[in-house]
């Protein structure tokens, strides 16, 4: 395996201890998703007024509607990862497994949309 720990590849999981390939491990897929301009929706930190917590909700909502991806077979809002202005909201995707599911796993994918940036981060066009 390459030394740099922010690389990918085989690792001896007994080396993994002393080695700690990774400091962090997420579940989740933070994304970012620009609305529409004629949405108007404001994703300052300091846009907390009804209507813009509204706005954003709505709009999280939208997106949800709109996923269209091959082999997810479902698409839900998981609210339990929205925070209170509405600044980050979870939207879940579900496809089909052909083994089981793990025991302890999470169905689906979580998308965890959101205004704030990451790090690491990396603009990417995801277009089609």
């Amino acid at each position: 395996m390459d030394e740099n720990p922010g690389s990918c590849g085989v690792i001896n999981l007994s080396d993994w201890r002393e080695r700690r390939p990774f400091t962090r491990f997420s579940e989740d897929i933070d994304i970012r998703i620009e609305p529409p301009k004629e949405r108007q929706i404001m994703t300052g930190r300091n846009h907390n007024k009804p209507k813009d917590i509204r706005a954003r909700k709505e709009f999280y909502d939208w997106v949800a509607k709109k996923i269209d991806i091959d082999g997810i077979e479902k698409i839900e809002r998981d609210k339990a990862f929205d925070n209170k202005a509405m600044t980050s909201a979870g939207i879940r995707l579900f496809y089909k497994t052909t083994p089981p599911a793990m025991e302890g796993l999470r169905p689906g994918v979580l998308l965890e949309a959101g205004f704030d940036e990451v790090s690491p981060n990396s603009a990417q066009d995801i277009s089609s």
